[in-house]
């Protein structure tokens, strides 16, 4: 006996297959953003290396809302494009889309909420935080997110706490050690300090920020050999690194070794014009280097 397919079976299957191909494309398109890598939305964190990944990106998302224009992970996904794109005001209208397909998206929620807070809007900031903890209490990325904006708020017992509700419920995201370094340092728990970042590169080895934040913390303790070899391996993972570089200057400068630590600065101004914390590292650095040469006198 032949078996035969009904049309509403036939409807299922095709409707399978869309679905699997929409889930596969979604997910290429989250790891061409970087995957796991930017758990945070932050748009320090997204940096896409080059025109040839964003194009692949939006190429594959576009395919997948052809298919389902109603994929919640599809716009949600679009929205980290955006943020990626630096273009957060379109991110938010991304991440409301995901909000209005399907209500309970925390992940949205807590993605558009940090955008938010990125924007300096921190009452719609914290209300969409609590709407994605409300959701779902056990989102580590919205506790992470959540650390972020109460660290830049100066609420650093806040965010220790979510940070350490992000690692209870995922042991194995590294930026929240990396985060916690930076909260626990400025309330002097230094050694605790240094246990996140070791802790983050563990998981992590190739992270920059977690070599840059356990840079900072051992320069706090005094180790400066061990600060500077933390800093250089932050600029080898990311030359790009301002921030990095204009830290290694700091540490240098301390040694007392000027013309490397101007150097430093200078490739961090290079890097990012804007990097004011190098630029007036570099003034004090260059005229320190005048007085010395001055109070040597001539050869």
């Amino acid at each position: 006996m032949l078996g035969l397919v009904s049309h509403c079976e036939s409807v299922e299957a095709t409707k399978l297959v869309d679905d699997l191909r929409v889930a596969h494309l979604t997910d290429q398109a989250f790891d061409t953003l970087g995957g796991d890598e930017y758990t945070s939305t932050i748009p320090g964190n997204l940096r896409l290396r080059d025109q040839r990944t964003i194009e692949k990106a939006d190429r594959l998302l576009k395919e997948a809302l052809a298919i389902d224009p109603k994929n919640v992970e599809a716009h949600r996904i679009r929205g980290l494009w955006w943020v990626a794109k630096g273009q957060p005001d379109r991110a938010i209208i991304a991440f409301k889309n995901a909000i209005q397909i399907d209500p309970n998206d925390s992940s949205a929620y807590g993605r558009m909420a940090a955008v938010l807070d990125n924007e300096g809007k921190r009452d719609e900031a914290m209300a969409a935080f609590e709407k994605a903890i409300q959701i779902d209490p056990e989102q580590a990325s919205t506790h992470l997110n959540l650390g972020v904006a109460f660290n830049e708020q100066g609420r650093l017992d806040e965010a220790i706490a979510a940070y350490e509700n992000a690692i209870r419920i995922n042991p194995d995201l590294a930026p929240a050690y990396t985060n916690l370094c930076a909260a626990l340092c400025p309330q002097g728990k230094v050694d605790e300090g240094v246990a996140a970042c070791e802790e983050a590169i563990l998981i992590a080895p190739r992270d920059a920020g977690a070599q840059n934040n356990l840079g900072n913390a051992l320069r706090l303790q005094g180790k400066l050999d061990e600060a500077i070899a933390a800093y250089e391996r932050a600029t080898a993972i990311d030359s790009a690194y301002s921030a990095a570089h204009d830290n290694l200057g700091v540490a240098l400068q301390e040694q007392g070794r000027l013309d490397e630590a101007i150097a430093a600065y200078e490739r961090a101004i290079a890097i990012d014009g804007a990097n004011a914390s190098a630029k007036r590292h570099l003034v004090r650095a260059v005229r320190d280097r005048e007085k010395s040469t001055v109070s040597a006198g001539p050869p």
